[in-house]
């Protein structure tokens, strides 16, 4: 029984970020995304970010300007927190926030299912980093600090 308690203790210890995570949520254009997406590069960049959130919209162009200059083996994605599926208006207005900002990579509206990937979120914009196996791989960037997000992206990719 100690074993067991021990056992359970140690685990209820590691970091969330040791664990893959898992979801199915919908894309600004309707597609269904699952955490498959994870696997398409040795790393994925998940900014955390909102419609009413002023430094997340400020930022937004040179996101899209630093997602076309990644590696072939790392990728950008977005999870826009203040939106749902059903929210038209809301949905209309990432829509054209992203357009304005020139957003061509993926953007996830939020969904119960994402609450393991921001579960540590305490505001935004909050840029996060996994593996191709969806497991954190590097703290979390609080707040729009794009040198000290590419320096954590290439810290994870070895450059």
């Amino acid at each position: 029984m100690k074993k067991l308690i021990l056992i359970l203790a140690v685990l209820l210890m590691l970091p969330v970020c040791a664990l893959a995570v898992s979801f199915t949520a919908e894309d600004i254009n309707g597609n269904t995304v699952t955490e498959a997406i994870f696997s398409e590069a040795d790393l994925t960049i998940v900014n955390v970010w909102g419609i009413s959130c002023e430094p997340c919209i400020s930022e937004l162009p040179e996101l899209a300007a630093w997602a076309a200059e990644l590696p072939e083996n790392a990728r950008l994605i977005g999870i826009v927190t203040d939106v749902t599926p059903q929210d038209a208006s809301g949905l209309e207005t990432a829509r054209k926030i992203l357009e304005r900002a020139g957003v061509t990579y993926t953007n996830l509206l939020y969904d119960e299912s994402l609450e393991p990937l921001l579960s540590d979120v305490i505001g935004t914009p909050t840029t996060l980093f996994y593996d191709s196996d969806g497991v954190r791989v590097h703290q979390s960037v609080v707040g729009s600090h794009m040198d000290s997000c590419k320096a954590a992206a290439a810290e994870v990719l070895g450059q």
